[in-house]
This record gives C-alpha cells, sequence and structure tokens, in this order.
C-alpha cells in the first residue's frame, strides 16, 4: 500500500526537501526498480530458499522505513524508500503467487486474483493513514509509525510465508515450449500496459491538487476508492482468464485504458466526476494486467517454467517505473500541463492492441 501512495507522499516530499516533479518522483521509480529487479532474483531462488527470501525481504523492508525516517534530503530517501523498501516489497510479493501455484494449479486465476486482492486492498487502508499522518506530523513520524505497522504485521503473517509448499490439488500440466519471440511480446505488452498505471497512481495526488485545484481531502477520498477498483481488478481479470483467456481478457482491459485515457485529454479536470472514472479506470487498469501477466506466464510457458520466467517478465515493471516517471515528471516541470501524459496514454494503448493481437497470432500457430 505504501508503493500506490506514493502521491500523497510526494507533495509533502517536494515541500520539505524542496524539489521538482521529476525529483520526488525518483524514490518511487527506484522503489519499483528495485522492486521488479529483486522480483527476477527471488523467482530463480525460491524454489530451494522460500524461507531465506522472505526473511531478507522482511528485514529490508522495515530496515527501509527506519532509514526513511532519518533522511535529509531527496537522496537519502531515494536510497532508503527506493532502494530497500522495494527490494523488501519485491522479495515477498512473490512467495503468495508462489504458494497459490502450487497450491491451486487447476483454479489459479481466481485464486492468485484474490491473493492479490490483498495487495492492491492495502492501498485503502495506506492512502487515508498516509494523508491523516502527513496532516499531522512530518515526513519522518510517517515513516516511523509505518515502521511499527509493519513490524506487527510481519510478526503475524512471515511464519506462514515460511513454511514448506505442498500441492493439494491437481497436478500442474506443462504447455507446449513457446518461442523467445512469443516472450519478448508478452514482454513488451506487460510493459507498455505498466507505464500508464504507474505514471497515474504515482501523479494522482499531485495532478488532482496542484494541476487541477481540487480538495486535497476529496483526492484522498478518491484514492481509497481507486485502490478498491486496482484491488478488485486482481480476482476479477483473473476469473475472466478462467471463463474466457488471457486475450479476451487483455483487450478489454487495453480498450477501457485507452478510451479513459481519451476522455481524459478532452476533460482536463473540468468535471471532478470525468476525472474520478478516468482515474478510476486507470488504477482498474493496472490492477488488471498485475492479475493477467501471471497467469499469461503459466498458460503461455507452463507451470514448470513459471517462477523463473514471471520473475524475469516482471522487470518490466522497473523498466515502465523508470520511463514513466522520467517522462511525466518532466512533462509536468517543462508544460506544467497532464495533456501529453494523456496523449502518451491514448498512444501506447493502441500500440499494445497490436501487439497483443501479434500475440495471439504468434501463440495459436505453436
Amino acid at each position: 500500500g505504501l508503493v500506490y501512495s506514493w502521491s500523497i507522499i510526494r507533495v509533502s516530499v517536494e515541500s520539505e526537501f524542496n524539489v521538482s516533479a521529476t525529483e520526488s518522483g525518483l524514490p518511487y521509480m527506484f522503489s519499483l526498480v528495485s522492486y521488479s529487479t529483486s522480483m527476477l532474483i527471488a523467482g530463480k531462488l525460491i524454489k530451494k530458499h522460500q524461507r531465506a527470501i522472505v526473511i531478507i525481504g522482511a528485514v529490508s523492508f522495515m530496515l527501509g522505513l527506519i532509514l526513511s525516517s532519518l533522511a535529509v534530503n531527496i537522496f537519502t530517501l531515494t536510497l532508503s524508500y527506493g532502494v530497500l523498501v522495494g527490494t523488501g516489497v519485491g522479495l515477498i510479493y512473490g512467495v503468495p503467487l508462489f504458494v497459490i501455484n502450487q497450491t491451486f494449479p487447476d483454479r489459479i486465476g481466481f485464486f492468485s486474483g484474490l491473493v492479490l486482492l490483498g495487495f492492491g486492498f492495502s492501498s485503502v487502508i495506506m492512502a487515508p493513514l498516509i494523508e491523516f499522518l502527513l496532516l499531522n506530523g512530518p515526513l519522518s513520524s510517517m515513516f516511523m509509525v509505518l515502521f511499527f505497522i509493519s513490524l506487527g504485521v510481519f510478526f503475524l503473517t512471515v511464519p506462514f510465508l515460511i513454511q514448506p509448499v505442498l500441492a493439494l490439488e491437481g497436478r500442474s500440466r506443462p504447455a507446449t515450449p513457446i518461442s523467445k519471440g512469443s516472450f519478448r511480446l508478452l514482454y513488451g505488452l506487460f510493459l507498455l500496459s505498466l507505464i500508464s498505471g504507474l505514471m497515474i497512481i504515482g501523479l494522482t495526488y499531485r495532478i488532482g491538487v496542484l494541476s487541477y485545484g481540487y480538495d486535497g481531502f476529496f483526492v484522498a477520498g478518491l484514492l481509497t476508492t481507486f485502490a478498491v477498483a486496482n484491488a478488485l481488478a486482481r480476482p476479477l481479470f483473473g476469473w475472466i482468464i478462467d471463463k474466457k483467456n488471457i486475450f479476451f481478457a487483455g483487450t478489454l482491459s487495453l480498450v477501457l485504458i485507452a478510451l479513459s485515457g481519451l476522455t481524459a485529454f478532452f476533460n482536463q479536470g473540468q468535471l471532478p466526476v470525468l476525472f474520478a472514472l478516468n482515474y478510476g479506470f486507470f488504477w482498474f487498469g493496472l490492477g488488471s494486467w498485475v492479475a493477467i501477466a501471471p497467469l499469461a506466464v503459466k498458460k503461455l510457458f507452463g507451470a514448470h517454467n513459471y517462477a523463473h520466467l514471471y520473475g524475469t517478465l516482471f522487470t518490466a515493471y522497473g523498466v515502465a517505473a523508470v520511463l514513466g516517471t522520467l517522462f511525466s515528471g518532466a512533462v509536468l516541470d517543462l508544460f506544467g500541463s497532464t495533456l501529453p501524459i494523456y496523449g502518451f496514454i491514448v498512444i501506447i494503448n493502441i500500440v499494445n492492441l497490436v501487439l497483443l493481437k501479434q500475440l495471439e497470432k504468434t501463440t495459436s500457430t505453436q
């Protein structure tokens, strides 16, 4: 939830450290890069070192929060929050998915969606909490409070995550091997699908308050709704994939994101209702692709390749964070307008529809 609440923290970071929109995006960007990199490492080691990955991840996360409370400038905050917190999230993130993949291989879509629901719903709790803490104290106090919360959460949950995995239902059925070209298409598809969502999630509060002049409490309240949309998209699209296929689900998601980008381009915050709908679908779209990606790996490449291939695929998260954060920050600093951001979202999602169709053709001939 800390990751998806960065747009609230970002305004305080700019104020306390006197930095630009580009600079205030650095901790967020590095957290997602570290997140995706550690996912890659964990994916290759999780079968043999599940316990060590969970413990190291928890320690990294909590240490990052402590050091973030002591940060004196944007660079030390980038190292503590961006590197340590991001690494902790990435190491632990894949463990519940690995457990579900091994335990319920025949109903992977819905059950993995439920696990990812928890990741999305954490923002529902964290966004108003962070808003409250920042209104009543400095950044340092907020990070220290979050440290004690995470300490309690890990104390309750880590024992369950370090237990050995036992397959309880069905057998994993390896899929037909797929070419590197298909994996590259899937990687590009995932990369482009993430850029728009990660840009908007990192900027929602800032754009709503600073660019469109909405009340801070109003935008913070919307963030909770957006987090719910992000969370609910995960089991919903898992269920859609179980009933249909990944290509139907992907097309539905991309069309919704592109239409939202087009509407936001013309609205420019003039109608709060349209702002809420458009941004809700941006968050919803990101949640849908977080659900689609692991299922695409399993269904196209087989459960036997899931752990290490999903880790590799998830490096796209870091690449998307870098591209999206730098682009959006530069646009706001140079032009002060959100028009190029929405135009970019529309274009990349149209390109993504082409990539999705090509992936479908490629896989259907193998």
